[in-house]
């Protein structure tokens, strides 16, 4: 095994480096796909919000410029307006684990998925937090009610093909990048994933092949510093 692999395999290693990298370069897609309903234009000028909903919207063009704790306030306030609000909560949740606090996100999860039992975003989130607490059973589960509720959720395969890949089960973990890319064939986090598992299971023209695919086609550099060092790896002898 290439001793560069071989390091990122370790758990702590896996986690700074998939968790941080690969999962906050794709952090938009949960925080926005859901709810995406208003732009980064015209905040400042826009009148003062009336309804749960006009501060739902202002609050989420908020978390989008990087103003958590204003977009915070807002959700609160949407929430007072409209308790039963399932996507505030979720969206609330979103803002305070960018902030670190994942167990005022959690209990958020719990509310939005308490109102919208068929959320699968929050419970694709909440298997983010249970996998950062340790409990793979919990994230794997709840990756797994993500992908029955939405069947094409790119993430959620991704997601799950992390903790399988921490846990060293590299066939199901393989099967849930390849799923990834297949949907999202522009992921080039997945290539990444998928290249390793591949390097770890000896397939080295298939992992080349995904590594090389990253360096040609992600904009995150720190993907392509990751792909450069893996392909260095294969090179060793």
């Amino acid at each position: 095994m290439p001793s560069g692999i071989s390091e990122l395999r370790t758990r702590g290693s896996v986690k700074r480096n998939r968790m941080s990298v690969w999962r906050h370069s794709i952090r938009w897609w949960s925080c926005l796909a859901c709810i995406g309903i208003v732009g980064l234009g015209g905040a400042a000028c826009a009148p003062e919000p009336q309804t749960a909903a006009e501060f739902l919207a202002r609050g989420q063009t908020l978390a989008q410029s990087g103003n958590d704790d204003q977009a915070i306030a807002d959700f609160t306030q949407a929430l007072a307006l409209e308790y039963k609000n399932a996507q505030a909560y979720y969206a609330r949740a979103l803002a305070y684990r960018r902030q670190g606090k994942s167990a005022l996100a959690a209990a958020d999860l719990e509310q939005a998925l308490y109102y919208n039992p068929d959320f699968a975003e929050a419970y694709n989130e909440r298997g983010l937090i249970n996998d950062e607490l340790g409990d793979a059973g919990l994230a794997s589960a709840d990756f797994s009610r993500a992908l029955e509720l939405k069947p094409n959720y790119a993430e959620a395969y991704f997601n799950r093909a992390v903790l399988n890949d921490e846990r060293g089960l590299l066939t199901p973990a393989l099967e849930d990048y390849s799923h990834a890319i297949q949907l999202e064939p522009e992921m080039s986090q997945a290539y990444l994933g998928r290249g390793m598992v591949y390097a770890l299971l000896q397939q080295n023209d298939r992992a080349r092949a995904d590594f090389n695919h990253v360096l040609t086609s992600a904009q995150d550099p720190a993907l392509r510093a990751q792909a450069t060092k893996q392909l260095n790896a294969l090179s060793q002898p």
